[in-house]
């Protein structure tokens, strides 16, 4: 995992640490005033237009943008409140066993945002349902969604 205090051209520095600043003070500010978050989530991925380039700058085919900044959120479901955010780009490693980059940042983004926030008083009272499209499911993730007892619905490509 990249680590969020890591200096610039280390092996483990997030080059796109600055986009995700203001998106983990909004997340933080959320959960802090939620009493309990919904039980279903849902994960899907956004592009955001940018001129720049930079190892998190992609070109984009049949978007309304030709260059942008993609990234994996995680909502709430019922209230569509935004519970973690993951920046794609060149540096993302992939989660041990993981090949593909959508089922990894499922991996990645209950890990950080949900995992030390389940149990009795906390945001989610127990784990919580996860849906998601085709591109963020394979078998390896299935297999590490019912190992860490969370719930998937996702469409599958085949």
């Amino acid at each position: 995992m990249l680590k969020d205090d890591a200096k610039f051209g280390t092996d483990d520095y997030d080059p796109a640490n600055k986009f995700s600043m203001p998106y983990d003070v909004l997340i933080h500010n959320t959960g802090f005033f939620t009493k309990t978050a919904s039980l279903d989530l849902c994960i899907d991925e956004t592009t955001a237009g940018f001129g720049g380039h930079g190892k998190y700058v992609f070109n984009l085919r049949g978007k309304k943008v030709s260059r942008g900044i993609q990234s994996a959120l995680l909502l709430d479901v019922g209230t569509m409140r935004l519970r973690g955010v993951l920046h794609r780009h060149k540096n993302n490693p992939k989660s041990p066993g993981f090949t593909q980059a959508g089922p990894s940042e499922v991996r990645q983004l209950l890990e950080k945002n949900v995992d030390e926030h389940v149990g009795p008083g906390k945001l989610w009272p127990m784990k919580p349902h996860i849906t998601a499209d085709n591109y963020f499911c394979d078998d390896k993730i299935c297999d590490w969604i019912g190992e860490n007892g969370y719930g998937l619905t996702a469409t599958t490509a085949r």
